[in-house]
């Protein structure tokens, strides 16, 4: 399933799926029931990976915490996955355990690198 997809069953172009997705404001009500609709009724789910390659932002922010155990730690992490959820953001998280390998291997997957 892609955004092609969706415009077709919707009746409307690719750039007005975009701009429902993306939650751009310009989009009648109307037309944004019928897009939700087309999305719903393809099971349709965004690729991320293409909306960050195409976009230049992945809208997932990254955080190492050394023990998820700790009320001092998840409290932070609790706080920042509430605030980026609420602005469409996604958290990555990364418990290293205290363990350097983790780290390391956390930041690799952050950068985006094997």
């Amino acid at each position: 399933m892609n955004l092609e997809a969706v415009a077709r069953r919707a009746g409307v172009s690719t750039a007005t799926v975009s701009r429902v997705l993306n939650n751009v404001d310009v989009v009648k009500t109307v037309t944004r029931d019928r897009v939700m609709k087309a999305i719903a009724d393809l099971n349709y789910h965004p690729n991320l990976h293409a909306r960050s390659l195409a976009g230049g932002k992945s809208r997932t922010l990254g955080m190492i915490l050394s023990n998820m155990e700790n009320s001092f730690f998840f409290d932070i992490y609790r706080t920042l996955e509430a605030e980026a959820n609420f602005r469409g953001y996604d958290v990555l998280v990364i418990n290293t355990h205290y363990r350097p390998e983790h780290l390391a291997r956390g930041v690799r997957l952050m950068l985006g690198r094997p």
